[in-house]
């Protein structure tokens, strides 16, 4: 097995990668480009032939049902004709008089059959497709013509029959049927002689006041009627209406009518279900298909050819594929074009490398250009300029590291130095009983012990507020009885960190600004967790500030008055980003009130 994967790596894998050595950049370039555009280009046309045989396919479906649709709403709306001709015959209280009536002259016989024969034909000339309209009756009562009153006797027994007293004076369709008019005088629809296929719709004749039953109503209906509606699609379709039992009742070959559409389509009547979609074989050739079915249980079945849409599908891609191509071939040129002039100024600034290389730094560029490589090229000449000015910088940089740490190591000599100091000038102010020097010489030694602690930035907040307490003691004793200060935490806020040095500077600034001749000031100071944050609050009733300090103090100057209070702001905003920061409230006369945003943080 390693021997053949190292003799597909000699074979295969070698040849490449030595061919892509030794090739020029501008080629490689090329090559890469037109590889890569080669396979965004196949995958494309993979998805794109997807989608639009998917698309062509759904087309097609769409087009099927909505000329189903269509042809359905049509059929309902004549049949619904056709029941309302039923129901105009069934309501009609002279038809029931004349047929419920006992007759026993036989001139009465002639009046009743002379009105019957035109009343019917008075509906059956308003539509030549009813080819009759049969009232089937006792024939004790009234002797059947044959032609519009026949003996109720000739149904009896009948599947029809029985479907329509189950009705109960509802609408009964019967299935196709053969129909024979002998000559033209004799066709009472008045389309000719000739041979023809119908269907009945049915219903029961009753005493609507009584509810008794006296008769049946026959309407035969020439099923051209629902033929000619889709006449002009049949050119590309097979449409065929069955009913509920899966009869055809009329379809775009005669010859299929009253056949079972199992018997002619191969597909089940299980799967016409309604608004249903497959694909079957029918004359040897597959077909879509779909179903509509109406109120009174029939089917519109339509079917379209698969080999047309396939054929659609075929040529929509072999356009697809030939405008690919003209792309493709387009695209090779535009890339080896691309490839020489982008080369070009590569080859260009290998050339000033090298003379940078060889110690030459005065370099000269005209007309580089404004795209990327022109800039590229302006800028290295730039840089080569300012190489001499840099390493000079570098060396003077590196001199000044090295007294910098000199410095650092002398710092952290002070604060012991410092610390040895004050607690040196603690014990001889008590030997002399000086009270106040030694409390002020005890706060000034706390205030520096954690202001010095380590060089630590961040500290606690305990450690916070105990630095603010030992500079505002320091301040009672130069400022005596003109401060008053409280200071007020929540317990749990106490081990939360903050950066060293931001409440004394407020306290501070409120000493400095806020204090006017023998009036004092009150400050007050609280820590607290609120809104996921840490909130210090410094409020003081001094003098107040007006909007154009506030903004100096917050944005002014890096020097003079608020240089404190904006390296507050400054640091936090370095810390912790623009979420967190300082808010300022004063107006002249009322005090000021400085809330600080902080993260929570524990130590």
């Amino acid at each position: 097995m390693k021997g053949g994967t190292w003799g597909m790596y000699n074979k295969i894998v070698l040849p490449v990668r030595n061919f892509f050595q030794k090739v020029s950049y501008q080629h490689k370039l090329f090559l890469i480009m037109c590889i890569t555009v080669l396979f965004i280009s196949i995958f494309n046309y993979g998805y794109l032939y997807s989608v639009i045989k998917n698309r062509l396919y759904a087309s097609a479906y769409d087009n099927l049902a909505v000329s189903t649709d269509q042809l359905a709403n049509n059929i309902t709306a004549k049949l619904e004709y056709f029941s309302g001709l039923s129901n105009t015959i069934y309501s009609d209280y002279q038809v029931m008089q004349l047929l419920t009536n006992e007759y026993v002259d036989p001139g009465q016989y002639v009046d009743f059959y002379q009105f019957i024969g035109k009343y019917i034909q008075r509906f059956m000339a308003a539509d030549p497709y009813i080819l009759s309209i049969t009232f089937y009756i006792d024939s004790n009562k009234i002797p059947p013509d044959m032609k519009y009153i026949k003996p109720i006797e000739q149904l009896e027994g009948s599947a029809l029959f029985d479907d329509v007293n189950e009705a109960r004076g509802g609408i009964v369709y019967g299935p196709a049927s053969r129909w024979e008019e002998t000559t033209v005088g004799e066709s009472s629809s008045g389309t000719g002689s000739g041979m023809s296929y119908s269907f009945k719709l049915v219903r029961l004749l009753n005493y609507y006041t009584y509810g008794s039953n006296y008769g049946i109503l026959s309407i035969d209906i020439d099923t051209r009627d629902l033929r000619r509606m889709f006449e002009n699609e049949l050119n590309n379709k097979d449409i065929f209406i069955v009913d509920a039992e899966g009869a055809i009742i009329v379809s775009g070959n005669s010859s299929h009518t009253s056949r079972k559409l199992v018997d002619v389509v191969d597909m089940e009547m299980t799967g016409l279900k309604d608004r249903s979609y497959t694909t079957i074989f029918f004359n040897g050739e597959q077909k879509l298909t779909t179903c509509r079915q109406l109120k009174n249980g029939w089917r519109v079945v339509a079917l379209t050819s698969y080999t047309d849409v396939v054929r659609n599908i075929n040529q929509s891609l072999l356009r697809m594929f030939v405008v690919s191509l003209v792309i493709l071939g387009l695209s090779f040129f535009a890339f080896y074009v691309i490839s020489y002039f982008f080369t070009r100024k590569v080859k260009y600034l290998i050339r000033l490398i090298k003379n940078v290389e060889s110690g030459d730094f005065d370099i000269k560029v005209i007309n580089a250009g404004d795209d990327e490589l022109g800039k590229v090229i302006s800028a290295f000449s730039r840089m080569a300029k300012k190489v001499n000015h840099l390493m000079k910088e570098v060396y003077e940089k590196e001199i000044i590291g090295k007294s910098t740490e000199l410095e650092l190591l002398q710092a952290q000599i002070n604060p012991h130095f410092l610390y040895n100091t004050l607690s040196s000038m603690a014990a001889l102010a008590r030997r002399y009983h000086d009270e106040r020097l030694t409390g002020m010489v005890i706060s000034l030694s706390d205030f520096y012990r954690i202001s010095l602690n380590k060089g630590r930035k961040i500290i606690t907040v305990r450690e916070e507020i105990d630095l603010t307490r030992s500079y505002l003691r320091i301040m009672m004793y130069r400022f005596e009885g003109l401060i008053h200060s409280e200071i007020h935490c929540e317990p749990q806020v106490m081990n939360y960190v903050t950066p060293k040095f931001i409440l004394q500077p407020f306290v501070e600034n409120s000493i400095n600004h806020g204090i006017s001749g023998d009036e004092g000031i009150r400050i007050f100071i609280s820590a607290e967790e609120k809104e996921d944050k840490l909130i210090f609050t410094i409020t003081d009733d001094g003098c107040g500030m007006t909007p154009d300090v506030i903004e100096k103090c917050l944005n002014g100057p890096s020097s003079g008055r608020g240089y404190g209070i904006r390296n507050v702001q400054q640091r936090i905003a370095m810390l912790y980003g623009d979420s967190y920061g300082i808010d300022i409230d004063s107006s002249p006369g009322k005090g000021a009130k400085v809330t600080i945003y902080l993260p929570l943080i524990r130590q």
